[in-house]
């Protein structure tokens, strides 16, 4: 299984962010997880950094909740409450967001998010070769975003399938 906390890691090595900035974002996305807030792109932007800084998985996905029950077409928050549901081990939500996602706004700069939740949820289900797949599209989609993550998620999609390969299996639960 994917590491929240790897990635957490990975975000602040990327950013050079310390403890001070950690609390700083997790004091606004409680702000505005806690607050009277009605734009769903706000909403699951703290849900998502609710998720990565703390780990706090029911408050971002409440968050995303929120967001989405409030404007269900908003691409940005369905990017994001993929994202949120996936880290939670939600595959079919996080698909379904990410489908919903790409259909609304396909030329989204958050496209690669998509592809992110769609691999995590592939993975999670056993299906290696779709998560590999996913995870490689959403590196083209956004190469910068993806630098650090990707040879991660790539390698824990790829590694069973290139097992597989070479045992000539080719069921998932080989």
């Amino acid at each position: 299984m994917l590491s929240l906390r790897g990635l957490t890691n990975g975000f602040f090595a990327r950013g050079g962010s310390d403890e001070f900035h950690r609390a700083a974002g997790l004091d606004h996305a409680r702000a505005v997880t806690g607050g009277d807030v009605d734009d769903p792109a706000a909403l699951a932007i703290a849900g998502f950094v609710l998720n990565l800084l703390s780990g706090d998985s029911d408050a971002a996905l409440a968050a995303a909740d929120r967001a989405l029950t409030i404007n269900g077409s908003c691409a940005s928050a369905l990017y994001l409450s993929a994202q949120i549901n996936a880290f939670a081990g939600r595959p079919s939500v996080a698909s379904a967001c990410a489908q919903r996602a790409l259909r609304l706004s396909p030329f989204d700069f958050l496209t690669y998010e998509a592809h992110l939740a769609l691999g995590t949820a592939a993975l999670q289900e056993g299906r290696y070769e779709d998560a590999a797949s996913h995870y490689a599209r959403g590196a083209e989609q956004s190469p910068e975003q993806l630098k650090l993550f990707s040879s991660g998620y790539r390698s824990g999609a790829c590694g069973p399938v290139r097992r597989r390969q070479s045992s000539g299996s080719t069921g998932v639960g080989a």
